[in-house]
C-alpha cells in the first residue's frame, strides 16, 4: 500500500532535490527521502524499507551496524547498573551500621538507667 503523498512540492531531506510523482519516497516523522538518500550513516547502505535506528544529528542507523555497536552500550549501561546498585548496598551498609551503633548507646544508657535505678552493678 503506498503512502499518501503530500500535495505541496516536497523536498528530500538529504540531497534537497524536489519528489516527482514517480520518485518513491521514504517517510520518517513528516520528512521525506529518496530510497537512494535515506542511508545508514556508519556503512552507507540504503534503509529504505528496513529496519533502521535513529541517532543524533538526524542520522540513522542500519539493523547491522546498530548491532554491532550495541555490545559496547550494553556493556556501558551494564556498568552504570552495576555502579548504582554498589552505591545503594553501601548506603544500606551505612544505615544499618549507624542503626546499630545508636541502639546499642541506647541499650546501655538504658542498661545504666536500670543499673542506677535498681542499685545493682550488673554493668562491672
Amino acid at each position: 500500500m503506498a503512502a499518501n503523498r503530500p500535495l505541496s512540492k516536497t523536498f528530500c531531506e538529504v540531497c534537497g532535490q524536489v519528489f516527482t510523482p514517480r520518485d518513491a519516497m521514504q517517510t520518517y516523522q513528516n520528512r521525506y527521502f529518496h530510497p537512494h538518500c535515506f542511508c545508514c550513516a556508519s556503512c552507507g547502505n540504503s534503509i529504505a524499507g528496513k529496519p533502521f535506528y535513529p541517532k543524533p544529528n538526524n542520522q540513522f542507523q542500519c539493523e547491522n551496524c546498530n548491532n554491532a555497536l550495541a555490545p559496547v552500550y550494553e556493556k556501558k549501561q551494564q556498568q552504570r547498573v552495576y555502579l548504582i546498585i554498589f552505591f545503594f548496598v553501601l548506603v544500606v551498609v551505612f544505615v544499618i551500621k549507624r542503626f546499630n551503633r545508636v541502639q546499642k548507646q541506647n541499650d546501655f544508657k538504658n542498661d545504666i538507667i536500670t543499673a542506677t535505678v535498681f542499685g545493682t552493678n550488673s554493668l562491672f
